[in-house]
Parts: structure tokens; C-alpha cells; sequence
């Protein structure tokens, strides 16, 4: 049951349109502010004080909101020593949502920050699971390289490759090829 809420629950935050956070994050966890930031936009927050490693109500912390953002943008949070392996109240890391949603540049950004590949959710969903249901083949290659585990379950006994079988953006490639040859 508790798979089926967390996967709506991405599904309906990568679909959905502009998202406020509240609690003491409001200014940084804002889904709508990373479509159009900058690295500049973001530093200026910094520089008036905004505590980057803030939480909203659910605990995401602002790189819990990057996905879609710039690079520059999510390299201005590293190197202002935003926490790359902060978890949500789900044990979300950014890397589950920036896996599922995002650039292969910006997991690649969070993975050389030293986000962890195979961080699990408490329900066991890993990066690659997210990937497989939602992201693209590039995706899944880059967390494979990575040392993803594509073998991975979740509590529920589901793979990445189980997750990948209904994504029509990874049919017939060499990344769910890869993924079923884990099983």
C-alpha cells in the first residue's frame, strides 16, 4: 500500500504544475522557482540568509525540488553545501526524484557530489526503480554506470525491470534489456 502512495505521490509531483512548499522552506522548495532560476536567482536567496538545508513540511529539503533545474543552479546549492543525501520523511534522497524526473547532467551533478546510488526509500525504492517507471534509457544507463543495483526490490518484491516494462521510453533498449538480465 505504502508503494502505491509514494508512487502516485511522484507521479502527480512530476505531472503536476506549480508547487509551494510551506514550513521554513517556502523560499527554496518551490518547483516553479527551478524552471526559470538561475544560479544567480539562487545565490542571491543565499546571500540574504535562506538556510538552503531547510524543510518543508514533508521534509524535502531544496534539492529535493531541482529536478528540472539548470545545472548551474544545483551546482550553486552543492557548493554552498546543500545536503545531497538529505531524506524526506520517506527516506527520499534528491537523487529519487532527479533519477525519475530529471537531466542525465543533473544526476550526474548529484552523483560526483556523492549522492548515494542506491539510497533506499522506506519502502525499498531505489534511484533505478524511478528511473525504470518514469525516466529515459540515458537515465538508466548513467546509474548503471554509477553501480547502480539493478537488482534491487522493493518490499513489495518488485525490480527495476518490473517498473521498466510499462515505460514506453525505455521499450526494446539495451537499458531494459539490462535491467531484465539483473533479475
Amino acid at each position: 500500500m505504502r508503494k502505491c502512495v509514494l508512487a502516485v505521490e511522484l507521479a502527480l509531483m512530476i505531472a503536476a504544475g506549480p508547487v509551494f512548499a510551506d514550513g521554513d522552506c517556502k523560499d527554496l522548495c518551490n518547483a516553479e522557482f527551478y524552471t526559470t532560476a538561475t544560479a544567480a536567482d539562487v545565490q542571491h536567496l543565499l546571500d540574504q540568509g535562506v538556510d538552503l538545508n531547510a524543510r518543508d513540511d514533508v521534509g524535502k529539503s531544496a534539492l529535493h525540488w531541482i529536478a528540472t533545474a539548470k545545472p548551474e543552479v544545483i551546482s550553486t546549492l552543492l557548493e554552498a553545501g546543500a545536503n545531497v543525501n538529505s531524506k524526506d520523511q520517506w527516506d527520499r534522497t534528491p537523487l529519487h526524484f532527479v533519477a525519475a524526473s530529471g537531466s542525465v547532467e543533473n544526476i550526474r551533478l548529484l552523483l560526483d557530489a556523492g549522492a548515494e546510488v542506491n539510497a533506499k526509500t522506506s519502502n525499498d525504492w531505489t534511484p533505478i526503480h524511478g528511473a525504470a517507471k518514469f525516466g529515459s534509457e540515458d537515465q538508466i544507463m548513467v546509474l548503471l554506470e554509477a553501480g547502480a543495483d539493478a537488482g534491487a526490490r522493493t518490499e513489495m518484491g518488485e525490480s527495476a525491470f518490473a517498473f521498466g516494462v510499462g515505460n514506453e521510453k525505455i521499450a526494446g533498449t539495451d537499458a531494459l534489456k539490462m535491467l531484465e538480465d539483473s533479475q
